[in-house]
């Protein structure tokens, strides 16, 4: 379970990470579709959060 955790953590935060470099790279510049994007991402890796936090209480009773 643990593994499979941090796949679907390391999954968003990779991309995150990616295109960041990218805008600091000069690669691309940060657009609509951009911001977009990183708000996907971020919603991702909250509902991936709530739901540990949703699993740990199941667990504590």
């Amino acid at each position: 379970m643990v593994s499979d955790i941090a796949h679907e953590l390391r999954t968003p935060l990779s991309n995150i990470r990616g295109w960041l470099e990218a805008v600091e790279d000069g690669v691309t510049r940060p657009d609509r579709a951009f911001v977009a994007s990183m708000m996907e991402e971020a919603l991702l890796l909250q509902h991936i959060g709530d739901d540990l936090q949703d699993q740990a209480m199941a667990d504590a009773g």
